[in-house]
């Protein structure tokens, strides 16, 4: 158990009766302290995938020109 209070971590007896939100509340602090930034690493994700597909839409257009 985390020293600080008495919330069980992850894989530690007790961790699989705790509530659902109290879970979801000690993964996210967590993860801050790991620093671990989620909005940072949607965007990362999102801008991929948008190049990606632009990518696709020039080689398309290549195509399209021959």
């Amino acid at each position: 158990m985390t020293e600080a209070n008495s919330i069980p971590r992850w894989g530690e007896p007790g961790w699989d009766s705790l509530p659902y939100v109290v879970k979801a509340a000690e993964m996210q602090a967590f993860l801050t302290r790991v620093g671990y930034d989620p909005e940072k690493h949607r965007h990362e994700s999102e801008h991929e995938q948008l190049t990606k597909r632009i990518s696709s839409l020039e080689h398309e257009v290549q195509t399209l020109k021959l």
